[in-house]
């Protein structure tokens, strides 16, 4: 009604946010980030957002061409005949690969890091099938493909869900965005359970889940309580090398008194999930976790820990964002080694305290659970501990 004077087909490059508004264009594009905004820059007419430096960037590179039309006009720099190049100038395309991910600006609350989220059609929009000739010679299977959401363990929680997904539609996953591959191989050994893609490589996709919807597929908050994940142990443990260097640390810096490991994050998010709603968002799969518990474990301090959590009075290590630098230094013990190793360390602790709405104690649950180690509080805010989850020891 206000950008289409020509009646032009329309092709919509979204962050895929909003599926209800997503699902009311004819046309998805599904290309990669870096490839999408070169795409817009070759378009008739385009349509931008006044706020978004994406489309700022677009604009300069429309102009240079000779493509004027944008909308709305009157929020962007007027068109003029000077800004166009030379045609013999060439113009520089940034190479795929180098930086993107979904087209955002703003970083979410949870991991104030961009995500990288492959846009893809979404599931049950009977998939975009990726394929060609030597694909078709080479390999016969059909994918589930995924993106991947966020950071480190949504991440790994939307390999798990997807895995959990592709089992239940008779496919094999797919991870499609090979930009992520190096982060994939930080993170885990190859496996036969995921295929990774190359730069160019075809994959027959039957059926396509961003990143996002992998990551939220049976996801449930509040008192409903998330379904306990096995795919997230059985195919997504750390790599081998990296879990025998941890544990080699830990023997070394903790000896092998019994320990109790306390994750505490002072993420300005976790208090707006911990009151979110009726109930609070737990993601843990407790159905008992109440709000005020979820606030406690924001501003979790060491007395809080003492009187609540170690009737064994174990030593206590803290394995923490560093935000609050008051509460942390009620802790006697704060642990200093990197990110990934800190997660595999809180899983060979004697007993763990998490945040009910923290991904990073969801995952810890889930392997600790696999080892046999079952206590994790605050208890009602987990799913309940059961033998079956047990994985025999061969498998570490």
């Amino acid at each position: 009604s206000r950008f289409n004077p020509r009646n032009l087909p329309v092709v919509l490059f979204t962050d895929g946010r909003n599926e209800t508004l997503d699902s009311t264009f004819p046309v998805i594009d599904s290309h990669n980030f870096t490839d999408q905004i070169w795409m817009m820059t070759l378009t008739a007419e385009h349509v931008g957002i006044p706020v978004s430096t994406v489309d700022l960037v677009v604009n300069h590179w429309r102009y240079a061409q000779g493509r004027g039309k944008i909308y709305p006009t009157e929020c962007y720099n007027e068109f003029k005949e000077e800004y166009v190049m030379d045609q013999g100038f060439k113009l520089r395309v940034p190479s795929e690969g180098v930086g993107g991910g979904s087209i955002e600006e703003n970083p979410t609350p949870e991991n104030d890091k961009i995500e990288s989220e492959l846009q893809l059609p979404s599931e049950g929009v009977g998939g975009v099938s990726i394929e060609n000739d030597q694909t078709r010679q080479n390999d016969k299977k059909e994918y589930l493909c995924i993106g991947l959401f966020a950071d480190n363990c949504n991440r790994i929680l939307s390999l798990a869900r997807g895995k959990r997904r592709a089992e239940q539609l008779g496919l094999e996953l797919c991870m499609v965005d090979s930009r992520m591959n190096d982060w994939y191989y930080s993170w885990f050994d190859p496996s036969p359970h995921v295929k990774l893609t190359e730069p160019g490589e075809m994959v027959n996709c039957v059926r396509n889940m961003t990143g996002k919807q992998a990551y939220y597929h049976d996801f449930k908050n509040q008192r409903a309580g998330n379904p306990f994940l096995p795919q997230l142990a059985k195919y997504f443990l750390p790599r081998k090398d990296l879990r025998e260097r941890v544990e080699k640390a830990m023997a070394t810096t903790y000896g092998e008194t019994p320990i109790l490991s306390v994750h505490r994050r002072n993420h300005r998010s976790c208090w707006w999930r911990a009151t979110e709603g009726t109930y609070g968002r737990n993601v843990g799969g407790g159905t008992n976790c109440s709000k005020s518990t979820m606030v406690t474990m924001c501003g979790l301090s060491y007395a809080d820990v003492q009187s609540r959590f170690n009737p064994r009075n174990l030593p206590v290590v803290l394995f923490t964002d560093g935000r609050n630098e008051t509460l942390d230094s009620t802790f006697p013990v704060i642990d200093s080694h990197n990110f990934t190793d800190q997660i595999w360390m809180m899983t060979l602790t004697a007993e763990h305290v998490g945040i009910p709405v923290s991904t990073v104690d969801l995952v810890v649950n889930h392997w600790r659970y696999a080892q046999g180690r079952g206590k994790i509080y605050p208890t009602e805010c987990y799913n309940e501990f059961k033998e079956e989850y047990v994985m025999d020891p061969s498998h570490f």
